[in-house]
């Protein structure tokens, strides 16, 4: 059973910045600046969401740094070919997780050195996020621990993972109703950045505008 996906993406989406910003689904439901502070920016690093418009982003490189430059013809043939590799990628993952969209942004605060990566996913149902979330807490690569009321998974820097992955950042991850939601750095400690950065967005899909019966259905099984 491989879970290596979710560390894997983030060094397939490197390249050029999105400036898009895509409206609904997972776009909707994850921290904004103005839930952090002023000081904080976000970028969209992936995202693969059929109730999002758009649906699919997919940071590219769309040009090399070895000479010669690539043509205008080569850099479209580049790019496309990248951008159905991620989403190759994304509809292969998803599948392997039982998960139905996932995205990944970037935060930085610009008063600081702070910068921290998060991953959600959002599942069909709690049943399948529970099934996927039981195998990942009996996994060697993950350890458990609760706090403040919340069963966090965890990956310390430097994890190997099959394949020969290593974890290259400690990670803190959590999950409410059908949402995984995945945070690094991060330890599971109080008053670690990366810990309250992971509450924060789950505060934010349990406030979200969804309607009760939907809410109480996705509620995980104790």
């Amino acid at each position: 059973m491989k879970f290596i996906c979710w560390i894997a993406c983030p060094f397939l989406a490197c390249g050029v910045a999105i400036s898009e910003e895509p409206k609904g689904g997972l776009a909707d439901r994850a921290l904004v600046p103005s839930d952090l502070g002023a000081q904080w920016t976000r970028h969209i690093q992936w995202l693969f969401d059929p109730m999002a418009s758009p649906s699919k982003i997919f940071q590219v490189v769309t040009n090399t740094s070895r000479p010669p430059a690539l043509s205008t013809d080569e850099v479209e043939k580049f790019t496309a070919r990248q951008q159905e590799e991620r989403r190759g990628f994304a509809v292969t993952n998803l599948a392997r997780l039982g998960a139905e969209a996932d995205i990944i942004l970037e935060y930085y605060d610009s008063k600081g050195s702070d910068r921290f990566s998060i991953h959600i996913y959002r599942y069909g149902t709690a049943e399948g996020l529970e099934d996927m979330w039981k195998r990942r807490g009996t996994s060697a690569e993950f350890n458990s621990t609760r706090t403040a009321g919340e069963e966090i998974i965890y990956t310390k820097a430097g994890q190997p993972f099959p394949g020969g992955v290593k974890a290259s950042q400690a990670s803190v991850e959590a999950r409410d109703g059908v949402y995984h939601v995945m945070v690094s750095p991060g330890q599971p400690e109080p008053g670690d950045h990366g810990l309250r950065l992971l509450k924060k967005q789950l505060e934010k899909l349990r406030n979200s505008t969804e309607p009760d019966a939907a809410r109480n259905a996705a509620k995980p099984r104790p």
